[in-house]
């Protein structure tokens, strides 16, 4: 970058790729990749703590890449810091666990060896439970809305049934609440409560909401996409693949991340022609379909030489987004390092970004043969350092 239009553009465009990491996929950290592999019990195992004091959300990211920790959390607040630590303390995972339930003001619980956290319930004797359900159909509904827990996942659900269009809507619309913005915070090692209590989960009703609530792109519609997708339905693509092409306002970016998270893997070629082709004027859209991709971990399309060499710095950069949310196999480690010798800065910085969210040993071997390199210029080297500081485990600090 020896002009200053060029240095211009080229910042422009990292700020773009930034965007689209934050806006496209909650900081894509929800999808990285532990360190060292997961233990059979997590919770038995110990986690280093990098530094003092840590966010919330940190300490369980930090959990899950270095013991494969999951963990789901319900509030859609949930804030606190933990600490302090001394600076390569190993603490055990229960332990941290429970101090970020203390920290956030939530309960905790393991189901299957994922920690749920949820609201903190008011005790009510010597047991802490919800009063039974109001009569009324709006109340109860009501009642639950207010500080929703897991145990009313079937509850709400039954209700966006419900033959009263109030009461239905105002079901959707808690349930849909329930653990917040899930999509902008998808923080390593997160799971949707719905993938963890699959089976309070009434479907049939959230299909039939979703067809009383056509045109696509409408809110009620989004929600059930987004409620859907966060439960990881098996069915939701065969639903909703219409709207990546003949799609209302707003429809668009609710099914580029509900089927990527879908896990079907028959819409990847769909995901793959609108990370391609730009049909829209957001740019943002060609990489989140990128991510829908690689949540699929469908490497072998996003590697297709027509992506790899296509012409289009943009789509290089998202074919490199998306391969950091697949599994870290050589065939992908070797793509992200040919894109670190991109000609677009672009690219490089997403390819480093990605080699650190991958975060394992062999991944982290690449960063750390450039960082090594006398050839690497000064802006691989910024890229090839921000990959290390996302990677985040004690090798990379």
């Amino acid at each position: 970058m020896t002009t200053g239009s060029r240095s211009y553009s080229a910042n422009g465009a990292v700020r773009l790729v930034a965007c689209a990491l934050l806006m496209a996929a909650g900081l894509l950290l929800g999808l990285g990749r532990a360190v060292s592999g997961p233990a059979e019990r997590p919770r038995r195992a110990h986690a280093t703590m990098p530094r003092a004091w840590m966010e919330a959300n940190e300490a369980l990211a930090l959990a899950h890449r270095q013991t494969g920790l999951r963990y789901a959390v319900v509030p859609a607040e949930f804030n606190g810091v933990v600490g302090p630590y001394r600076i390569g303390q190993r603490v055990r995972v229960a332990r941290l666990v429970r101090a970020v339930a203390a920290a956030t003001g939530t309960q905790v619980r393991f189901e299957d060896e994922t920690a749920v956290f949820e609201p903190e319930r008011p005790a009510r004797g010597w047991l802490r439970r919800r009063p039974q359900r109001p009569d009324d159909p709006r109340e109860a509904v009501q009642a639950a809305a207010e500080n929703p827990t897991s145990d009313d996942i079937a509850f709400l659900s039954e209700m966006v049934g419900h033959s009263n269009a109030s009461v239905r809507t105002h079901a959707l619309h808690a349930l849909h609440r329930m653990e917040g913005d899930f999509e902008q915070r998808q923080w390593p090692g997160r799971v949707s409560v719905f993938e963890v209590f699959p089976d309070e989960l009434n479907r049939d009703t959230l299909y039939w909401a979703m067809q009383e609530s056509y045109p696509s792109g409408s809110s009620n519609w989004r929600k059930v996409v987004d409620i859907l997708a966060r439960a990881r339905d098996p069915h939701l693509g065969r639903n909703t693949w219409g709207s990546l092409f003949y799609e209302h306002y707003g429809a668009l970016q609710a099914a580029l991340w509900g089927l990527g998270r879908s896990g079907d893997h028959s819409v990847a070629s769909m995901l793959n022609r609108r990370m391609r082709w730009q049909y829209t004027s957001d740019p943002l859209d060609r990489y989140r379909a990128a991510i829908g991709i690689g949540t699929l971990n469908r490497d072998d399309v996003l590697r297709d030489a027509r992506n790899v060499g296509h012409q289009n710095p943009e789509v290089r950069a998202a074919v490199a987004l998306g391969l950091g949310l697949c599994d870290d196999t050589d065939d992908v480690l070797e793509t992200l390092t040919q894109f670190m010798r991109d000609a677009d800065p672009r690219v490089r910085f997403v390819a480093c970004q990605s080699l650190g969210r991958i975060g394992t040993e062999a991944a982290l071997d690449r960063l750390e043969a450039a960082l090594a390199d006398s050839e690497t210029d000064a802006t691989l080297l910024a890229s090839v350092l921000d990959g290390l500081g996302r990677a985040a485990t004690p090798r990379a600090v």
